[in-house]
């Protein structure tokens, strides 16, 4: 393998030989069309939706099975002006275990991407970069040289970063951002600051945010010019649940990328009640809805007698810290109840009748999260009831349950006469 792909190395070295009059100053390219720069080794293939895709590897290249004789040699102001596609691999990139450094493989020899602009430049996202390719072990290989930025773009007027960072603090300081932990909740909003020197005024800088389920650009603007300004992007909540990158760009250049971490709550014991909700498909649909995110989440004292309370004059979620003590699954299903209150109470009249038809289809989406836990046998007298309200449920009883306890008469107004002995 590695005797055949050193033609690539040669072909290469070949094509930037040619004299510069072969160079087209305004290419007419299509999909499937090659191009390349002068002095410069990287081979771009146009897809088909007219994105340039870098050919790694002569393997890549047959595979495709591309022509030598077909490349066109054009500026680099050129190519660059083609939107940007990813890469065509034979291998992904590796991270190095012990360094952390991310390579890839030309063919030939590894070659290291040394930050994240060239990175970028080259097409390649977070989520290609591996940890081990099976039956092929990279870091095995040869080292070449680096590839560098200076390798793929044209060259560019001299500017610099002089700071960025997150901040939760959306008064925009004068002196920049805070210190921040890294770690957010879901209603919370998030600032990313930053400041240039050299920057030419106009210049578009933006943020690119990108999470487990998705990614989006949040915000672009106008670099102004002023070096002793600092500049706000605000990403509002309610943030997406789970690790977060955020990449500051400017212009077609990626230059900073900040990761942190959002969770359901800073409190572990509601977080990983929450992770236990969402696991479920009913959990899922709650979480997921902006008035069951925008609310204020925490575990602390209630009455007596009293699992969770859930106000919608504050949009503030608690649960009893009396709970702590509790499996995560059993606290899912008091978190699932007062998530159906966050969500649904406003489309229940204000009626006694609204009432109770509020806490029964409460009680049904707790029932609902229980029954797709699947847990063992109850360990608990919370999980024991648990157990008694998914019977109910499954058996059509919820509201008879509801209008029979004593808590539920005062809350909703009922007048009906409860057991002795009832809640």
């Amino acid at each position: 393998m590695f005797g055949r792909s050193r033609l690539l190395a040669l072909a290469l070295a070949a094509v930037l030989w040619l004299p510069a009059g072969a160079v087209d100053a305004a290419p007419l390219v299509g999909p499937g069309d090659l191009l390349q720069a002068p002095g410069r080794e990287q081979v771009w293939r146009i897809g088909d939706r007219g994105e340039r895709r870098w050919v790694v590897d002569l393997r890549a290249f047959g595979r495709l099975r591309l022509d030598w004789g077909q490349l066109q040699l054009v500026p680099v102001e050129a190519i660059e002006a083609i939107p940007l596609g990813p890469p065509h691999y034979s291998y992904p990139p590796v991270r190095h275990p012990g360094s952390g450094r991310v390579y890839v493989f030309d063919g030939v020899q590894r070659r290291w991407i040394p930050d994240l602009a060239t990175f970028a430049a080259l097409g390649m996202r977070p989520e290609h970069v591996a940890t081990a390719l099976p039956g092929f072990d990279v870091l095995a290989t040869p080292e070449g040289r680096p590839i560098s930025l200076g390798d793929i773009l044209a060259a560019r007027p001299a500017w610099q970063l002089l700071g960025a960072g997150l901040t939760r603090d959306l008064s925009q300081p004068s002196e920049g951002p805070g210190s921040l932990d890294q770690t957010l909740e879901e209603p919370e909003s998030v600032a990313y600051a930053f400041r240039f020197a050299g920057l030419p005024p106009g210049t578009e800088v933006r943020t690119h945010w990108t999470w487990a389920g998705g990614e989006e650009t949040d915000e672009a603007s106008r670099w102004n010019g002023d070096s002793g300004t600092w500049a706000y992007h605000v990403r509002p909540g309610p943030l997406p649940v789970g690790p977060t990158t955020v990449t500051l760009w400017v212009s077609d250049q990626a230059v900073r990328t900040e990761q942190f971490e959002v969770r359901y709550s800073r409190d572990p014991d509601l977080d990983r009640a929450y992770l236990a909700l969402v696991s479920t498909a009913t959990g899922q649909e709650l979480a997921a809805t902006a008035g069951a995110r925008s609310v204020r989440r925490s575990l602390g004292r209630l009455p007596r007698n009293v699992e969770g309370r859930y106000r919608s004059d504050t949009h503030d979620l608690r649960l009893s810290a009396d709970l702590r003590d509790e499996r995560p699954e059993a606290v899912a299903v008091v978190l699932a109840h007062e998530l159906w209150h966050a969500v649904h109470s406003g489309e229940y009249p204000d009626t006694s009748d609204g009432c109770v038809r509020n806490e029964v289809d409460a009680f049904a989406a707790g029932a609902r999260v229980w029954s797709e836990l699947g847990p063992p046998d109850p360990r608990s007298a919370l999980e024991a009831s648990h157990e008694r309200l998914r019977r109910a449920w499954t058996a059509g009883r919820l509201r008879e349950v509801v209008e029979r306890s004593r808590g539920y008469q005062r809350q909703c107004d009922l007048r009906l006469a409860a057991p002795a002995g009832s809640p």
